[in-house]
C-alpha cells in the first residue's frame, strides 16, 4: 500500500509540506475531500456472532458496481475454526480452512501441551507440512500445507494432540470507506480535519522530551523507515514478514505519532523507545498468526506498550492466547477499532482487556469511518492528522490507526511517570473528555492526557 497524490485504497493523502502553512494545508484538505473517489472493491471478514470469540459465522463486506454505481453487500461465510472431537472429513476441513478471509494454504494449530507440539514438529514433514512458526508458550504452530488430504491424515491420526485447528485469517491495515456512513447509520459522520494543533487538543503541548522515558513501545505494522523526526530516538527493528525492500509508509506514520521529535510530524511520548515489529507487507496485509508472533516478539524484547493499528474481522485462538500472554506480563495492547463503519470492533481490538480505540474529528464527533461496538475504550483524533512518511515526507491521514498511535503514546507517557499499565489505562479513561455520545461510539470519551 502506498501514498499517492491521488486518493489511494487506504484513503490517505500525500502532500509535500515544504513551506506550506496551515491555510494551505486546510485548502488542500478541502479539495481532496471534494475529489475523493469511492474506494476500490475490498473484502473484510466480519465475525457475525455479536463479537464473540467463538462466533460460528462471519460476514464479508464488499462493494459491487451496478449500473455505474456502487452498493454495499454482505454475504455469509463459514467460521474458520474447528475442534477435534471425531474423525474429520475432507469437506469439513475444507469448510474450516478455505474461503473468504483465509490465507490460502495455511492453518493455525493449537496443541494440548508443549510436548504435543514438540512431537508434531518432529513428524510434520512426513505429512508434507511446513512449519512457518511455532511457540511452545502458546502451544501453537502456523503451518503451510500443499494437500488438505495430508493435513487431514495428520489430524485424524493424532486427534488427542489438538485443542484447536483454524484458518489463518487475513489481517490488514484498514482503508477508508465512503465519507457518508452507510452501514452504521448511527455513526456521527465527523469529517472535520485537525491538521495542526492535535497535540494541544489532547493535553500534549509544550516540552515532551522526557514523556515516556524508559518505556519501549512496539509498533506492529508495516515497517518503520528512517526519517528526520526520529533523530535521537532509539529504534530496534524486527522483521517477521517476507516482503520486498520497501516498507509500507503506514508503520513510519504510526511511529512518528508515538515518538516523533520534529514539527510537524511530532509524537506524544518523545522520550520513549520504539520497537519496529514488521508484520505487514508492502500492501499493508498481514494475518492473525503473524500478528500473534509479533506480539510474542514484542514481549520478549521488553515492550511495555504494543501498538496494533491493523486488524482482522475474525478471531483465532492463537491470536487470543498471544494477547492474553502479553497482558499477563503487564503489557498494554492498544489496537484500532477499524474503519469500516461497522457496529463491531476489529480483532484484536475486540478482545477484553485490549485498549480499543475509535476516532473522532476536530469537533469531537465520531469519525465517519470509525467502527462502533461494545468494549470500545477510548477515542482520539483521527481525521486529518499530520505524520511522517518515508523519504522525508510528511502526510495528512485519517483513520482509527492514527487515533490508536496517539493513545499508545499517552499510555507510554503515564507509564514513564511510574504508573503500571493498568493504572495508566484507568487514568486515561477517567480523564477522557466526554462528548455525550454513547460509549459504543466513543468509549469513555476523547483522549486527554492529565498534567503531572
Amino acid at each position: 500500500m502506498s501514498f499517492e497524490k491521488e486518493p489511494s485504497d487506504s484513503g490517505w493523502f500525500r502532500f509535500a509540506l515544504a513551506g506550506a502553512g496551515v491555510l494551505v494545508l486546510a485548502a488542500v484538505w478541502a479539495v481532496w475531500s471534494l475529489l475523493l473517489a469511492p474506494p476500490e472493491v475490498r473484502e473484510q471478514a466480519v465475525d457475525g456472532d455479536g463479537g464473540k470469540v467463538s462466533g460460528r459465522e462471519a460476514v464479508v463486506l464488499a462493494e459491487e458496481g451496478e449500473g455505474g454505481g456502487v452498493k454495499r453487500v454482505r454475504k455469509a461465510v463459514k467460521a474458520k475454526s474447528l475442534r477435534l472431537s471425531a474423525r474429520i472429513g475432507l469437506e469439513e476441513l475444507r469448510a474450516a480452512l478455505v474461503g473468504d478471509g483465509a490465507v490460502p494454504g495455511e492453518a493455525l494449530l493449537v496443541f494440548r501441551s508443549a510436548a504435543e507440539l514438540a512431537a508434531f514438529r518432529a513428524r510434520a514433514g512426513l505429512y508434507g507440512l511446513k512449519i512457518l512458526g511455532s511457540d511452545a508458550r502458546l502451544n501453537s504452530a502456523r503451518v503451510k500445507y500443499d494437500s488438505l488430504g495430508r493435513l487431514a491424515d495428520e489430524l485424524n491420526e493424532h486427534p488427542g494432540s489438538y485443542e484447536n485447528v483454524a484458518a489463518n485469517l487475513v489481517a490488514r491495515i484498514p482503508g477508508l470507506p465512503r465519507s457518508t456512513p452507510e452501514v452504521d447509520t448511527a455513526n456521527q459522520g465527523g469529517d472535520s480535519a485537525f491538521l495542526e494543533g492535535v497535540m494541544g487538543s489532547i493535553g500534549a503541548g509544550g516540552d515532551r522530551s522526557d514523556w515516556g522515558a524508559g518505556v519501549k513501545v512496539a509498533v506492529l505494522d508495516s515497517g518503520v523507515k528512517d526519517h528526520e523526526t526520529f533523530e535521537g530516538v532509539s529504534i530496534e527493528h524486527v522483521k517477521l514478514v517476507e516482503t520486498g525492500p520497501e516498507a509500507n509508509g503506514h508503520g513510519t506514520s504510526m511511529a512518528s505519532l508515538i515518538a516523533g521529535q520534529e514539527e510537524p510530524a511530532t509524537g506524544v511520548a518523545q522520550g520513549a523507545k520504539l520497537l519496529d515489529v514488521w508484520v505487514a507487507d508492502e500492501k499493508g496485509v498481514s494475518n492473525t498468526g503473524l500478528v500473534a508472533e509479533g506480539i510474542m516478539a514484542a514481549v520478549d524484547r521488553g515492550a511495555k506498550v504494543i501498538n496494533i493499528s491493523l486488524g482482522s474481522f475474525g478471531s483465532s485462538l492463537v491470536l487470543q492466547n498471544a494477547v492474553q500472554y502479553a497482558m499477563n506480563q503487564g503489557v498494554v495492547i492498544v489496537a484500532a477499532a477499524g474503519n469500516e463503519q461497522l457496529t463491531q470492533l476489529a480483532y484484536p481490538a475486540a478482545y477484553p482487556g485490549v485498549v480499543s480505540v475509535g476516532a473522532v474529528d476536530k469537533q469531537r464527533k465520531q469519525a465517519y469511518f470509525s467502527n462502533s461496538g461494545q468494549g470500545l475504550v477510548l477515542s482520539a483524533p483521527g481525521v486529518g492528522i499530520l505524520s511522517a512518511y518515508p523519504n522525508g515526507e510528511v502526510v495528512v491521514g485519517s483513520g482509527t490507526s492514527q487515533a490508536t498511535a496517539l493513545v499508545s503514546g499517552a499510555v507510554a507517557t503515564l507509564m514513564g511517570r511510574g504508573l503500571s499499565g493498568a493504572e495508566a489505562v484507568k487514568l486515561l479513561r477517567e480523564s477522557a473528555t466526554a462528548t455525550g455520545a454513547p460509549t459504543e461510539q466513543v468509549g469513555a470519551g476523547v483522549l486527554r492526557i492529565p498534567a503531572r
